[in-house]
């Protein structure tokens, strides 16, 4: 669990660096920290109620572990879209090109290449990469923050412990 604390905060730190002209290899690179963090360590939240838990309390446990990993996901998901979106209309409303939000916020990522062209299109997609990369710095907090969980986790072995029959 710590080295997944660890790995996913390095890794998604390092995300957080990208520009525009990112080389592939690095942002490749970069997304295998974080995910060699998270094989390290999700399937051992669900092993922690088994061990330290009694027979009687593990499925609570279990439970509640799962309802807090999928009601936070849920939850951050809608922090990160507003972050996002409060991003990209500020960047765009104090930049100086005077393009619309509106205009941007409806053509999505995939049609940006196609309703603005030359300076503007550079303007807007570093508008949008700036957006991206302060909607991420929210994964770097909450890996940094998973590491007090992980230094607080009981340590026991599970070799030691029968499973309830």
């Amino acid at each position: 669990m710590l080295a997944c604390s660890v790995l996913l905060s390095i890794g998604s730190g390092l995300i957080t660096t990208w520009t525009m002209g990112t080389p592939t290899a690095i942002w490749v690179g970069y997304q295998l920290l974080p995910a060699a963090g998270s094989g390290l360590g999700m399937s051992q939240v669900y092993m922690a109620p088994e061990t330290v838990l009694d027979a009687a309390d593990i499925s609570n446990g279990a439970a509640i572990l799962l309802f807090a990993q999928m009601f936070g996901g849920a939850i951050f998901l809608g922090v990160a879209e507003n972050v996002f979106a409060n991003r990209l209309s500020t960047g765009l409303v104090n930049s100086t090109y005077g393009a619309d939000p509106e205009l941007l916020l409806h053509a999505g990522a995939t049609d940006l290449r196609t309703t603005f062209t030359g300076a503007t299109l550079d303007k807007v997609l570093q508008v949008y990469n700036d957006a991206i990369m302060d909607t991420l710095y929210i994964p770097v907090t909450l890996a940094a923050v998973s590491l007090i969980g992980a230094l607080a986790m009981e340590w026991k072995s599970i070799h030691m412990k029968s499973m309830p029959t």
